[in-house]
């Protein structure tokens, strides 16, 4: 599948994910509402029967329009012009509440004209989930000059969203669902992007080793000729041919051995007290002569006493060559290779070694994708600059199972910068 495509599919998906979270939280604000209004019309049609149900005990009328008053969302005022005992008001409340469906937990209390105070107030609990509370909330005497009850809801907002169960529960379904999909694109994505890695690091592989191999054969044929015996100088030459073509398949294999050891998690470190300015000092020597074949340098500022780490001197050395071989490979032709180590040591926990090149550098957007194995940044030609994407992903491993860190700084144009921070000895 192209990436046009892919890019089209995510987006559409994009959209419809909003569209359903939206959808569905509009769906929930409008239950909300319609529950709300529905609890309050329940509760004025139970409470106005709670009032002429003490009037029909009282055998009085009522000219009262306005029986029930609802002060807040959650504190109604139920005006009845009659004194009723706590018992008599439960027992009407509780059975009112029930035939209408309201079956919140409430505070009621028995309100004295005269003397501005309550005679009685009580819990009530419908559910028998809630504890017992005191006193009425947010309760302003409205200096009403006769009897009435009030009532107040103190789970009001609870007992809503219990009502709303199913919407919660569609809900965390659906958001459930939509973050498994999600999961899924991104598990697509990212393997369809290790597949491309994969594809052009077998594609770099066989012309790696195609062209050692090329060279070897021809060397080998043109030995097998009686003739070469009489002519040593020759002989050398292409025996020479065929010795280095054979080192470079075996630093090839070598580095991809490294890949799968780091992939399976098999890499082991031989850790002992090492002087880091040797094994700096070592990995740069096997490059002296593709330098001066170019008239490059390498510059290494170090101080003339020992730095001692605890470390894996082989592992680290690759790492290190792995560095200074890309600072060679990704300085054009036409610019003179200049690279400088410098090491840093006056910084608390750990010791700085910074590799720092005048190539071509790399974008910012790349940076963080460097040290992923496979990835190599483009360069127009896939062969262009030779290697398998897997230096940089192996050199990050060795330096985290020293538990150190590595930074990328890079300008495009103007060179790359490689920091490698390791820990101290204790005698550092």
């Amino acid at each position: 599948m192209k990436n046009a495509q892919l890019r089209i599919i995510f987006i559409l998906a994009s959209l419809c994910t909003i569209g359903i979270i939206i959808s569905q939280i509009y769906g929930v604000r409008r239950a909300y509402t319609h529950e709300n209004e529905r609890f309050d019309l329940n509760v004025t049609v139970a409470l106005r029967d709670v009032a002429f149900k003490v009037w029909e005990l009282k055998q009085t009328k009522s000219t009262i329009y306005d029986v029930v008053s609802r002060q807040s969302s959650d504190y109604y005022l139920v005006k009845i012009n009659e004194y009723v005992d706590e018992s008599t008001l439960e027992h009407f409340l509780k059975e009112s509440f029930t035939n209408n469906g309201v079956y919140a937990d409430f505070v009621f209390g028995l309100h004295d004209c005269l003397n501005h105070n309550f005679k009685y107030e009580k819990f009530i609990n419908m559910n028998n989930k809630r504890r017992a509370v005191s006193g009425f909330k947010n309760f302003v005497d409205p200096k009403i000059d006769n009897y009435y009850f009030a009532v107040y809801f103190p789970y009001r907002s609870n007992y809503l969203s219990s009502q709303l169960t199913i919407w919660v529960i569609s809900s965390v379904i659906i958001l459930c669902t939509l973050a498994f999909l999600s999961y899924v694109i991104y598990v697509v994505l990212n393997q369809k992007r290790l597949t491309e890695m994969q594809k052009d690091f077998v594609k770099n592989m066989t012309h790696e080793f195609k062209t050692p191999l090329t060279s070897i054969q021809l060397a080998s044929t043109v030995l097998k000729k009686p003739a070469i015996v009489n002519n040593p100088v020759r002989l050398h030459n292409y025996a020479s041919i065929i010795d280095a073509e054979a080192r470079k398949l075996e630093l090839q294999v070598e580095r991809v051995l490294q890949m799968s050891m780091g992939q399976k998690r098999e890499l082991e470190l031989s850790m002992e007290r090492i002087d880091i300015r040797e094994v700096i000092q070592q990995a740069c020597e096997a490059y002296t002569p593709q330098l001066e074949a170019r008239s490059g340098k390498i510059k290494l500022n170090m101080s003339s006493s020992p730095i001692m780490i605890q470390g894996d001197a082989d592992h680290l050395r690759t790492a290190f060559s792995n560095l200074v071989d890309n600072a060679i490979k990704y300085t054009p032709e036409e610019i003179v290779p200049q690279i400088s180590i410098t090491i840093k040591d006056i910084y608390k926990k750990y010791i700085h070694i910074i590799f720092k090149d005048n190539g071509i550098g790399i974008e910012k957007e790349n940076q963080k994708l460097i040290f992923e194995r496979f990835y190599r940044v483009s360069t127009g030609n896939v062969h262009n600059i030779k290697g398998f994407g897997i230096g940089l992903n192996y050199v990050k491993s060795i330096v985290s199972l020293h538990h150190g860190k590595i930074i990328c700084d890079s300008v495009p144009g103007q060179g790359t910068s490689f920091t490698v921070m390791l820990p101290k000895t204790q005698e550092n």
